[in-house]
């Protein structure tokens, strides 16, 4: 009886390589092999290294593997271009930020005495998203009643004063209510 190619051909056991030479790759920062694959690898480049099966064997498994490693390295290439993009990106905004302070600087100095201008000028944000001029706008004062409408600036401090009175008048009344408890125990005949 002859060994077909289709089954298991016998192979006296080998150690098996803990590295194969297909997963040891030092120019990639990163090995994307799954580990349960790097062990499948590794059993076809030792013990199984003869096996071969109908459609699978040592150098399709390997093929594979390279295939694997072959695109992480195009994504690191690809990694590396985007964080170089990126930098000059950022040293592109550092430029133009300076480019602009510069410019806003002398706008300012050529806006002086037209107020219209120092007004727009007073409205450019800074890298931190802030006005440029040293007084905000103010806004009017408004406040939600309980009906989710919003109230205006002056029934806003009505409330607010309303309020103040309701609880000055509560701090007086518990004040008068202390001041009496503490009489009572200090003449305990007259509260009878």
């Amino acid at each position: 009886m002859s060994k077909s190619k289709s089954s298991p051909e016998a192979v006296s056991p080998e150690p098996v390589s803990p590295e194969p030479a297909l997963l040891f790759n030092p120019t990639l920062l990163f090995d994307p092999t799954p580990a349960m694959c790097a062990d499948v690898l590794a059993l076809f480049a030792g013990p199984l290294a003869e096996v071969r099966f109908p459609d699978l064997d040592r150098a399709s498994l390997e093929a594979d593997g390279a295939a694997l490693l072959a695109a992480q390295r195009e994504v690191e290439a690809l990694e590396r271009a985007l964080d170089s993009a990126r930098a000059h990106t950022r040293d592109a905004a550092v430029q133009l930020t300076a480019t602009s302070q510069r410019a806003l600087a002398y706008a300012r100095v050529f806006a002086m005495g037209q107020p219209a201008l120092e007004e727009a000028l007073g409205d450019v944000r800074t890298s931190e998203g802030t006005r440029t001029d040293a007084a905000p706008k103010k806004r009017k004062a408004r406040k939600e009643n309980g009906t989710g409408d919003l109230l205006s600036a002056s029934d806003a401090l009505a409330e607010s004063q309303e309020s103040k009175q309701v609880s000055e008048s509560k701090q007086v009344s518990e004040s008068k209510q202390v001041s009496e408890s503490e009489e009572a125990e200090e003449h305990p005949q007259a509260a009878e």
